[in-house]
Protein backbone atom coordinates (compact mmCIF):
# COMPACT_ATOMS: atom_id res chain seq x y z
CA UNK A 1 0.00 0.00 0.00
CA UNK A 2 1.20 3.36 -0.91
CA UNK A 3 0.08 6.98 0.09
CA UNK A 4 -1.22 9.49 -2.28
CA UNK A 5 0.49 12.66 -2.28
CA UNK A 6 -2.81 14.44 -3.16
CA UNK A 7 -5.94 12.85 -1.47
CA UNK A 8 -3.19 11.08 1.05
CA UNK A 9 -5.43 7.98 1.03
CA UNK A 10 -3.87 4.45 1.01
CA UNK A 11 -4.07 2.55 -2.16
CA UNK A 12 -2.62 0.15 -4.62
CA UNK A 13 0.37 1.30 -6.35
CA UNK A 14 -0.37 0.50 -10.04
CA UNK A 15 0.73 3.81 -12.33
CA UNK A 16 3.67 6.09 -12.68
CA UNK A 17 2.15 9.76 -13.02
CA UNK A 18 3.74 12.30 -15.70
CA UNK A 19 4.89 15.23 -13.64
CA UNK A 20 4.53 16.86 -17.39
CA UNK A 21 2.31 15.07 -19.77
CA UNK A 22 3.81 12.52 -21.98
CA UNK A 23 2.10 13.67 -24.56
CA UNK A 24 4.13 17.28 -24.61
CA UNK A 25 7.45 14.99 -25.23
CA UNK A 26 8.10 14.22 -21.68
CA UNK A 27 8.89 10.26 -21.20
CA UNK A 28 11.56 10.19 -18.26
CA UNK A 29 10.17 13.31 -15.25
CA UNK A 30 8.06 11.13 -13.56
CA UNK A 31 7.00 10.18 -10.19
CA UNK A 32 7.28 6.49 -9.36
CA UNK A 33 4.45 4.19 -9.01
CA UNK A 34 2.27 4.86 -5.56
CA UNK A 35 3.00 8.88 -5.66
CA UNK A 36 -0.63 9.20 -7.22
CA UNK A 37 -3.37 7.24 -6.84
CA UNK A 38 -5.80 6.24 -10.13
CA UNK A 39 -8.13 8.63 -9.09
CA UNK A 40 -6.14 11.86 -8.77
CA UNK A 41 -4.63 10.85 -11.58
CA UNK A 42 -7.77 10.88 -13.60
CA UNK A 43 -8.94 14.45 -11.85
CA UNK A 44 -5.69 15.68 -13.43
CA UNK A 45 -6.29 14.04 -16.81
CA UNK A 46 -9.45 16.20 -17.07
CA UNK A 47 -7.63 19.81 -16.81
CA UNK A 48 -4.63 18.04 -19.02
CA UNK A 49 -6.42 17.19 -21.30
CA UNK A 50 -7.72 21.00 -22.34
CA UNK A 51 -4.04 22.74 -22.00
CA UNK A 52 -2.42 19.80 -24.28
CA UNK A 53 -5.57 20.00 -27.13
CA UNK A 54 -5.74 23.54 -27.10
CA UNK A 55 -4.82 25.56 -30.07
CA UNK A 56 -1.51 26.72 -28.84
CA UNK A 57 -0.38 23.53 -27.72
CA UNK A 58 -1.67 21.68 -31.09
CA UNK A 59 0.37 24.15 -32.71
CA UNK A 60 3.82 23.58 -31.01
CA UNK A 61 3.21 19.65 -30.28
CA UNK A 62 2.84 19.80 -34.16
CA UNK A 63 5.80 21.57 -35.00
CA UNK A 64 7.92 18.63 -33.12
CA UNK A 65 5.59 16.20 -34.49
CA UNK A 66 4.05 14.67 -31.73
CA UNK A 67 0.59 15.16 -33.36
CA UNK A 68 0.18 14.85 -37.53
CA UNK A 69 -2.42 17.37 -37.77
CA UNK A 70 -4.66 20.03 -35.60
CA UNK A 71 -8.20 18.26 -34.97
CA UNK A 72 -10.72 20.36 -35.97
CA UNK A 73 -12.48 20.71 -32.74
CA UNK A 74 -9.14 22.26 -31.18
CA UNK A 75 -10.05 25.44 -28.55
CA UNK A 76 -8.44 28.43 -27.30
CA UNK A 77 -6.72 27.99 -24.03
CA UNK A 78 -9.28 27.70 -21.78
CA UNK A 79 -9.23 29.65 -18.41
CA UNK A 80 -8.87 28.05 -15.60
CA UNK A 81 -6.85 24.80 -17.13
CA UNK A 82 -3.66 26.29 -17.52
CA UNK A 83 -3.51 27.42 -14.09
CA UNK A 84 -4.58 24.03 -12.52
CA UNK A 85 -2.71 22.78 -14.50
CA UNK A 86 0.69 24.92 -13.99
CA UNK A 87 0.15 24.13 -9.49
CA UNK A 88 -0.40 20.16 -10.80
CA UNK A 89 3.53 20.17 -12.51
CA UNK A 90 4.25 22.82 -9.69
CA UNK A 91 3.33 20.71 -6.54
CA UNK A 92 4.54 17.11 -8.48
CA UNK A 93 7.57 18.67 -9.09
CA UNK A 94 8.63 19.78 -5.68
CA UNK A 95 7.44 15.98 -4.36
CA UNK A 96 10.13 15.01 -6.91
CA UNK A 97 12.87 17.32 -7.33
CA UNK A 98 13.16 19.73 -4.28
CA UNK A 99 11.11 17.50 -1.37
CA UNK A 100 12.60 20.18 1.05
CA UNK A 101 10.48 22.88 -0.34
CA UNK A 102 7.90 21.18 1.68
CA UNK A 103 9.14 22.17 5.21
CA UNK A 104 9.94 25.49 4.39
CA UNK A 105 7.04 26.56 2.34
CA UNK A 106 3.42 25.67 3.26
CA UNK A 107 2.24 24.17 -0.04
CA UNK A 108 -1.15 22.41 1.25
CA UNK A 109 -3.49 24.78 -0.67
CA UNK A 110 -1.76 23.40 -3.73
CA UNK A 111 -2.38 20.05 -2.91
CA UNK A 112 -6.05 21.55 -1.58
CA UNK A 113 -6.82 23.02 -5.02
CA UNK A 114 -5.60 19.64 -6.79
CA UNK A 115 -7.92 17.63 -4.97
CA UNK A 116 -10.82 19.82 -5.85
CA UNK A 117 -9.78 19.93 -9.39
CA UNK A 118 -10.95 23.86 -9.05
CA UNK A 119 -9.34 26.95 -8.31
CA UNK A 120 -10.57 28.70 -5.19
CA UNK A 121 -9.08 31.87 -5.84
CA UNK A 122 -7.57 33.85 -9.25
CA UNK A 123 -4.04 32.33 -9.84
CA UNK A 124 -3.16 35.33 -12.52
CA UNK A 125 -0.43 34.29 -15.03
CA UNK A 126 2.71 36.66 -15.47
CA UNK A 127 4.53 36.68 -18.89
CA UNK A 128 7.29 38.85 -18.17
CA UNK A 129 8.43 37.38 -15.53
CA UNK A 130 12.48 36.01 -15.75
CA UNK A 131 12.97 32.48 -14.24
CA UNK A 132 15.88 31.93 -12.38
CA UNK A 133 16.49 28.89 -10.69
CA UNK A 134 15.55 25.58 -12.00
CA UNK A 135 13.18 23.29 -10.56
CA UNK A 136 13.96 19.30 -11.94
CA UNK A 137 18.20 18.36 -11.14
CA UNK A 138 20.21 18.53 -14.07
CA UNK A 139 19.69 15.19 -15.14
CA UNK A 140 15.91 15.52 -15.31
CA UNK A 141 16.41 18.87 -16.24
CA UNK A 142 18.26 17.94 -19.69
CA UNK A 143 15.87 15.07 -20.13
CA UNK A 144 12.77 17.66 -20.51
CA UNK A 145 15.02 20.41 -22.20
CA UNK A 146 15.07 17.68 -25.29
CA UNK A 147 11.68 17.58 -25.09
CA UNK A 148 11.39 21.69 -25.23
CA UNK A 149 10.12 21.82 -21.75
CA UNK A 150 11.36 23.66 -19.05
CA UNK A 151 10.49 24.08 -15.33
CA UNK A 152 11.75 27.07 -12.43
CA UNK A 153 10.80 27.40 -8.91
CA UNK A 154 11.89 30.77 -7.89
CA UNK A 155 12.14 30.75 -4.31
CA UNK A 156 12.71 34.59 -3.27
CA UNK A 157 10.49 36.60 -5.01
CA UNK A 158 8.66 38.73 -2.81
CA UNK A 159 8.14 36.04 -0.36
CA UNK A 160 6.46 33.70 -3.25
CA UNK A 161 7.01 30.94 -4.54
CA UNK A 162 7.18 31.75 -8.33
CA UNK A 163 6.40 28.52 -10.95
CA UNK A 164 7.82 28.93 -14.40
CA UNK A 165 6.34 27.01 -17.42
CA UNK A 166 8.65 26.85 -20.55
CA UNK A 167 7.39 24.94 -23.77
CA UNK A 168 9.27 25.73 -26.64
CA UNK A 169 8.66 29.49 -27.04
CA UNK A 170 5.97 29.67 -24.70
CA UNK A 171 5.82 30.91 -20.91
CA UNK A 172 3.83 30.43 -18.22
CA UNK A 173 4.61 31.90 -14.70
CA UNK A 174 1.97 31.61 -11.91
CA UNK A 175 2.58 32.58 -8.15
CA UNK A 176 2.10 29.93 -5.59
Amino acid sequence: MAQCIICLKEHHAETVEHIVPRSLGNIHYILGKGKVCSNCNNRFARFEHDVVSSIPFMQRRLRLGIVEKIPADAKELPKGSIQLFLLKICYESVHKSRLKLLKTHHLDHLRQILLQAKLDKVYPIDQGYIPIKRLPQLLDHWRLRGAGIQLYLDEEHRNQLMFTFRYLDMRFTIGV
